[in-house]
């Protein structure tokens, strides 16, 4: 539950508005690394700075996600219930020109 809505996030935002004949791929890998499990997804879409551009023009249109919401606050009641620090970061890939390459989300879940 805590890595779906990121792994859609990929499809839909990352993948979907990539150009025509260029290949689009979702990796997800799950570590442990000492008392972490460690869950990557990363994409090779458009990046999420171009992603809010066209979302910012569909405005009127584009339907208010709220899965990375939901997602932060089932984490704040894990943290919660259990003392623990389950956590997320997201980092924008770029080339070396400091083009956008797609998005790399990881998920840090003490164990």
């Amino acid at each position: 539950m805590l890595k779906q809505p990121y792994n859609e996030n990929a499809n839909w935002h990352g993948l979907m508005h990539k150009k025509n004949g260029e290949l689009g791929k979702v990796e997800l890998g799950v570590y442990k690394n000492e008392n972490n499990l460690l869950c990557v997804i990363r994409d090779n879409g458009i990046g999420r700075k171009k992603a809010a551009e066209l979302k910012e023009q569909k405005q009127n249109t584009y339907k208010r996600s709220m899965g990375m919401q939901i997602t932060a606050d089932r984490i704040e009641i894990i943290n919660k219930l259990y003392n623990i620090n389950t956590s997320v970061h997201i980092h924008d890939i770029e080339n070396s020109e400091g083009e956008p390459k797609g998005t790399q989300v990881e998920l840090i879940i003490p164990v």
